[in-house]
């Protein structure tokens, strides 16, 4: 499978073509069918790879299950710390890390099959510089559902989303999401939302910066164990009302920063 990109991106110095950031906490119990899953599909990659789990302060056996029975993943980099910081900081710390040309995070659940990744990689190839799996389209395949009230939630805030920050764009919260290696100084490097908001901080940053973001129909099933909570819903909306202050802001800025003078074309 040839690199997705445009040509002046398709090979850094390090040689790694795709990336794969794992954050996880409290994982031991999820990981492993995960990762064996994500090992699979690189088994059948053309091109060079790299796996960064990122132990996001667990308390359990995370990190010892990731390096053991991902030991024979690519380039795999295990890294922890303490406290636990939330997601938000995970993602960020492991997509910081990687080097590839395309960086991409899978949520450690497995909800999201690997056999996923080729369509967000089609989406770059394409001309995006964000691809996000997303199950807000009709293409979609939920193979498990969540209960009720979750996925009422999801849609109320999804909704909510929508209208205060992010209009057309229906999932913002799956854990599959690619960048290029270009846009990670606009779109990761300035995230500040260490918790679940940080994909709509990441979304809303590339929106900001002029980039292309796709939405990419994916096949997704809920994995029981979540940590995801009422609560974390709430915090979620906080977080777009502070973003949509913060790109309202960015965006005065922009508009009121004068346009480069031209040279005057002359008669002669």
């Amino acid at each position: 499978m040839a690199l997705p990109g445009r040509a002046a991106e398709r090979r850094l110095s390090t040689g790694i073509d795709l990336s794969v950031v794992v954050p996880a906490f409290n994982e031991e119990l999820r990981l492993p069918a995960m990762l064996a899953d994500l090992g699979e599909f690189l088994a059948g990659w053309s091109g060079t790879a790299e796996v960064v789990v990122v132990d996001d302060g667990s308390t359990d056996r995370t990190a010892e299950v990731a390096r053991t029975t991902g030991s024979s993943l690519p380039g795999l980099q295990v890294v922890s710390y303490q406290p636990n910081r939330g997601k938000g900081c995970a993602v960020r710390t492991g997509l910081l890390l990687a080097t590839g040309s395309v960086r991409l995070f899978l949520d450690a659940d497995g909800a999201t099959p690997a056999a996923e990744i080729p369509k967000l990689l089609d989406a770059l190839r394409s001309g995006c510089d964000v691809a996000i799996g997303s199950i807000g389209l009709p293409e979609a395949d939920v193979v498990v559902a969540q209960r009720r009230l979750r996925v009422l939630a999801g849609t109320v805030g999804n909704a909510a989303i929508r209208w205060m920050l992010l209009p057309g764009i229906y999932d913002t919260q799956r854990g599959c999401k690619a960048v290029r290696a270009s846009a990670v100084p606009l779109v990761v490097e300035p995230l500040t939302a260490d918790g679940f908001g940080f994909d709509i901080e990441m979304l809303a940053l590339a929106r900001s910066a002029g980039l292309d973001v796709c939405e990419v129909p994916i096949r997704w099933q809920h994995i029981p164990g979540a940590s995801l909570t009422l609560h974390s819903y709430l915090a979620v909306l906080r977080d777009v009302i502070r973003l949509r202050r913060r790109v309202g802001r960015l965006t005065a800025r922009s508009a009121s920063t004068p346009a480069p003078s031209q040279p005057s074309g002359s008669d002669e």
